[in-house]
């Protein structure tokens, strides 16, 4: 039942539970982007060591070698441990 004079505690209801909602979208996706970033970090780190090398002409695969990079916690670009700043973005180490 519509009653005229609660009218606009009805649009303030309304805005409240759309900003409600709005809010537990946002939450979501910044949870579901948190936590691909984590997974592509931890697995940036498991295999930071790892570079595909073809066989010399002896037959024999060269071991990887132990660069001194990092990646970066805001972007995931891989850079050298001596700089204190992400080259891509900025961001601080």
């Amino acid at each position: 039942m519509w009653y005229p004079e609660f009218t606009i505690i009805y649009i303030l209801l309304f805005v409240a539970a759309a900003v409600a909602i709005a809010s537990l979208v946002l939450v979501i996706i910044v949870l579901k982007k948190l936590s691909d970033v984590e997974i592509t970090l931890s697995t940036m780190k498991k295999y930071r060591d790892f570079s595909p090398a073809a066989p010399t002409a002896q037959g024999e695969i060269p071991q990887p070698q132990n660069r001194n990079v990092i990646f970066c916690k805001n972007c995931a670009n891989e850079y050298d441990a001596s700089l204190s700043f992400c080259p891509n973005c900025g961001a601080r180490r």
